[in-house]
C-alpha cells in the first residue's frame, strides 16, 4: 500500500492481502515514511503492470511519471539508527543464512506449509546453534494434511527445529510471514517461508512476485516476539 501526506510519501509492506482480508488474522507489516523508498516501490509497481510478457502500457507509464515527480528524501540524521533493506523474491534465502548464525533464538512464521518445501531453508536452520520455533497456520488439504506435516516434522532435527501449528484461543490464525532472530533482526514479508521457493530462481519480473523488508533495530525482534506470543497465549 502506498500513499502521500503533506510532506512525505508512505509505504506499508507486509503479509496482508488487502483485497481479500477480513482483517481478523494476525498480520505483520512495516510502515515506512520515506520518499526515496516509496519512489522505488512505485517503480516496482510500474514494472508489475507489464505482466509476464513484459508489455508496456498506459498505467505503467503513469506510475513511472508519478515516481519521477516525488522529491528526494531530506537528509536528516536517523536518530533511531534503523537499518532497512527492501527484499525481492531472490533475496530471502540470504537472510535464512544470516538467521542460522543466531546466538539467542530464531522464530519463523509462515501462513502456509506444503510438501514442496524448499529444502535449503530447513537444511540451513537445522545447523543453527539455537532452537528454531517455526509456526504454520494452513495446509493444502488436497496434497498435504496435518498428519503428513507431523511426519515431516519427525524427519527434521527436532533438537533444532520445533514445527508447530499456530492455534490461538481466539481461532484467528496467523497470516504473517516473519523471520526474526537475536533481539535486533527481523524480516517481514509476503513470502510463505514453508511453501514457497526462496532460492532466487525466477523468470522475467517474477523477481517482484514476493516483497519483504529486513529491519535491524534495537530490540525489534524482542518486541515482535512479545507481541506474537502474547497473541498466541491470550487472544
Amino acid at each position: 500500500m502506498l500513499w502521500d501526506t503533506e510532506n512525505n510519501h508512505c509505504s506499508l509492506i507486509g503479509s496482508c492481502n488487502w483485497f481479500f482480508s477480513e482483517f481478523n488474522r494476525y498480520e505483520a507489516s512495516v510502515f515506512i515514511q520515506d520518499n526515496d523508498f516509496s519512489k522505488e516501490m512505485i517503480q516496482i509497481s510500474a514494472s508489475l503492470t507489464t505482466g509476464a510478457k513484459l508489455i508496456n502500457n498506459y498505467l505503467g507509464s503513469e506510475l513511472l511519471d508519478l515516481a519521477q515527480s516525488i522529491k528526494p528524501s531530506s537528509n536528516q540524521d536517523n536518530e533511531k539508527n534503523i537499518n532497512v533493506s527492501l527484499l525481492l523474491k531472490g533475496h530471502h534465502l540470504r537472510y535464512i543464512h544470516e538467521a542460522k548464525k543466531a546466538e539467542h533464538r530464531v522464530t519463523l512464521l509462515s501462513d502456509k506449509i506444503s510438501p514442496n518445501l524448499h529444502r535449503s531453508i530447513w537444511d540451513s536452520l537445522s545447523t543453527c546453534r539455537v532452537r528454531v520455533s517455526a509456526f504454520y497456520s494452513t495446509v493444502d488439504k488436497e496434497i498435504f494434511d496435518h498428519k503428513q506435516v507431523q511426519k515431516f516434522s519427525n524427519s527434521i532435527d527436532n533438537d533444532k527445529i520445533a514445527l508447530k501449528l499456530h492455534s490461538p484461543p481466539s481461532g484467528n490464525h496467523s497470516h504473517a510471514k516473519v523471520l526474526a532472530w537475536d533481539k535486533n533482526h527481523i524480516v517481514i514479508t509476503s513470502l510463505n517461508w514453508m511453501s514457497s521457493d526462496s532460492s532466487g530462481n525466477y523468470k522475467n519480473n517474477d523477481l517482484y512476485h514476493e516483497l519483504g523488508i529486513y529491519l535491524e533495530a534495537d530490540k525489534i525482534e524482542q518486541k515482535f516476539y512479545s507481541n506474537f506470543f502474547n497473541n498466541l497465549n491470550h487472544a
